[in-house]
């Protein structure tokens, strides 16, 4: 089968204050956590903290091998910095109604919940200008794959991904809004997705 850019990476390096948003093709010879192991080396070679993790731009539709599949709809990684948490944000959205230039497009955004003390059902403070920048980027297909048509990508900062007024549990018990479930504790923070919700 023919290659397809089909998943998106987030690479967070702590030290360098850089976010790296890639949208790529998967190869069948590399494993999950080889293609981990190469983006934290591609996008932070120095920083022993990178970490990277990925999710298909689509959701299986219920019939298997890439049939009836559905767009992924907004998903956020959150990492664990010091006494604070980045949050990184990413919705990607598809317009085929042009099918030999179909309109791609990346949304994203980030930002830091910061705690401020020890208090079990604390809401966290929400930095957005906290200093760390988001580089997007694009996987190009070798040719002669995508030679009849254009890769139309726009990339757009869309601070709504994310919102600020949110509660975490510090303890086992976990207080979140109606957009966390329960499994995403500030101290066992889990990459996840969410459905956008129109």
């Amino acid at each position: 089968m023919p290659p397809e850019i089909d998943r998106i990476c987030v690479t967070v390096s702590p030290s360098s204050h850089m976010i790296y948003t890639s949208i790529l093709n998967a190869s069948p010879f590399e494993s999950a956590l080889q293609l981990r192991k190469r983006l934290n080396k591609l996008n932070a070679p120095k920083d022993q903290r990178a970490v990277t993790e990925c999710k298909p731009l689509w959701e299986d539709g219920g019939l298997g091998i890439g049939l009836a599949r559905r767009e992924a709809g907004v998903w956020e990684m959150r990492t664990p910095i010091n006494n604070s948490m980045l949050a990184v944000s990413t919705y990607v959205t598809f317009n085929n109604t042009k099918i030999h230039n179909p309109a791609l497009k990346l949304e994203y955004t980030h930002t830091l919940f910061i705690r401020k003390n020890d208090n079990l059902n604390e809401k966290y403070s929400c930095v957005r200008e906290s200093g760390w920048t988001i580089v997007p980027s694009v996987a190009q297909l070798s040719w002669p794959y995508f030679s009849a048509c254009e890769q139309n990508w726009k990339f757009a900062e869309n601070p709504n991904l994310i919102e600020c007024n949110q509660l975490f549990s510090i303890g086992n018990e976990v207080i979140g809004t109606r957009k966390h479930n329960t499994r995403h504790n500030f101290h066992f923070l889990r990459t996840y997705a969410t459905l956008r919700r129109n």
